[in-house]
């Protein structure tokens, strides 16, 4: 049975289970990123298989608006050994080198080693991609939201303490842990995403059946005044029986310098599992004096430990696609000259 947390708790002196606006006005002399990965189960919670359809697309709004990208993905993973079945893009591209790969940890690197221009160019293709594994762990909640697969040896649950701020040693996910009561809690309902009267605020989100999961993205850059501002939007939410649910959420605000380095950078937690889970937010300051290109390498070794969250690592490490997002306002000339793009 579903069961949702009760909203209003408080971290860092602001209410969380508030849902963050995920699709703002498109700032003038902007390029912005939005991706979505759907999983579906097609042959229901004990299926063999789960479906994941993503979508990626870049607009640019300067003098005048256009879709610089608009690229589409679609996965078959199995969902006993988690390897992919089958995978392929609108992007002309063979795939099929991923084909076996699994959908985990090291489905990363092997896309690094098929696709590395993509990889390397930050390309709408290769954000859907590098999203998979986070996509594919996040939808095996659903079996902890039925009341499935909640028990773990205490061995492995006390592997786990302290693995991020959700799973701190003496926090409430610990506690359930180990009174064999680790249910997901769920969050408020998630809202519609979109602007009304503006249809480039966001790509079209479709509704999905119970027991599916949607995550989401939003990232706008904008050069101003010799600087470059970032406003980015995280969202994982879970589709039930009744309303969706918001489940991970986090927006962020960055301020690069004319090298893209990181000069201050704010987290805003917004709907999370666990009342600890705000307490990662903390982790972003990390940053501050790293050049982007360098973010993704630097999550992904460092960023471990009670002050981190892996969702949050996921959401901090599109930082990377800066550069290639200033690039578009640069290739289609829609942009005044601002002192940041040469």
């Amino acid at each position: 049975m579903e069961t949702a947390h009760a909203v209003g708790r408080k971290a860092a002196g602001r209410e969380v289970d508030v849902p963050i606006l995920a699709a703002p006005p498109r700032p003038t002399g902007s390029v912005r990123r939005t991706s979505s990965l759907d999983v579906v189960r097609p042959e229901g919670l004990m299926g063999a298989t789960v479906a994941m359809a993503g979508r990626c697309r870049d607009v640019v709004t300067g003098d005048q608006t256009a879709v610089a990208d608009d690229v589409t993905l679609d996965l078959t993973i199995a969902v006993m050994g988690g390897r992919v079945e089958a995978v392929e893009s609108s992007r002309s591209l063979d795939l099929s080198g991923l084909v076996g790969c699994s959908a985990a940890s090291k489905f990363r690197a092997a896309v690094s080693e098929l696709l590395p221009e993509e990889v390397a160019d930050r390309t709408t293709l290769h954000r859907l991609l590098d999203d998979v594994p986070g996509a594919n762990l996040v939808s095996g909640y659903a079996y902890a939201i039925a009341g499935l697969d909640t028990r773990r040896s205490a061995a492995t649950i006390e592997g786990r303490a302290d693995l991020c701020a959700g799973w701190v040693s003496d926090g409430q996910m610990m506690q359930n842990a180990r009174a064999g009561e680790l249910g997901l809690r769920l969050g408020p309902p998630a809202p519609v995403v979109g602007l009304d009267g503006d249809p480039l605020a966001f790509h079209e989100l479709s509704p999905l059946p119970p027991m599916s999961f949607r995550r989401h993205r939003r990232m706008d850059v904008r050069p101003i005044d010799g600087h470059v501002a970032v406003d980015g939007f995280f969202r994982d939410v879970y589709f039930g029986d009744d309303a969706p649910t918001s489940i991970h959420e986090y927006g962020f605000a960055a301020e690069l310098d004319e090298g893209l380095v990181v000069r201050s950078i704010d987290v805003t937690p917004g709907t999370l599992p666990w009342d600890e889970c705000p307490g990662a937010v903390v982790s972003a300051a990390w940053l501050i004096g790293e050049p982007v290109g360098a973010i993704d390498e630097l999550v992904r070794a460092r960023f471990k430990g009670a002050h981190t969250c892996t969702h949050l690592n996921d959401a901090l490490r599109t930082l990377d696609d800066v550069a290639a997002l200033l690039a578009r306002t640069r290739d289609l000339g829609a942009l005044k000259d601002s002192g940041v793009i040469t």
